[in-house]
């Protein structure tokens, strides 16, 4: 029997489902997970948590249509989240998540500079706190310890991959 999976990491929990060539649902396997509020219009996920959903849910799934493996696996998250990775592989913050508005000060700037409207003509993300690049820049003026220690920024998505499959990918 050929299958395939959907693995959609969103705000709340990963939903991942199997389905025939034909579109038929074989099976569905969801897990929740929490947002942190540890400040006022902060929102933050652990990446690990997030993992762990993702791998007991698609576990769940290949033990009920075991022997059999998917033909294609495809992923979605929601977007606009940011994790500080470290050189060795390592979270060194949560996931901000696009909930969080820590950097609307940030976004607030750079639109009274008229910043906002160039940003958005190179990059087609418009300036908003959700977008990583105002989080990044509030990372630098507000936590530069953290900021200097940083990696790589990445999404919940590139995350996942890479603890996956020890590489970072973005699509």
């Amino acid at each position: 029997m050929k299958y395939f999976l959907g693995i959609d990491i969103g705000t709340t929990s990963v939903k991942s489902i199997a389905f025939s060539s034909e579109g038929k649902l074989l099976y569905e396997s969801s897990h929740s997970y929490l947002i942190n509020h540890p400040f006022p219009s902060w929102s933050e996920q652990d990446p690990e948590q997030i993992l762990a959903a993702v791998i007991q849910s698609v576990e769940n799934i290949l033990h009920n249509l075991s022997p059999q493996l998917p033909e294609i696996c495809c992923f979605s998250a929601a977007m606009h989240s940011l994790i500080v990775m470290d050189k060795n592989g390592m979270a060194l913050s949560p996931s901000i998540i696009w909930a969080d508005n820590r950097a609307d000060e940030i976004a607030g700037q750079l639109h009274k500079k008229n910043k906002a409207k160039t940003l958005y003509e190179k990059t087609g993300l418009p300036v908003h706190a959700m977008s990583p690049f105002c989080k990044i820049l509030w990372l630098k003026d507000n936590q530069p310890e953290l900021y200097s220690r940083a990696f790589k920024f990445i999404g919940i998505k590139e995350f996942i991959f890479f603890k996956l499959f020890g590489v970072y990918k973005i699509d």
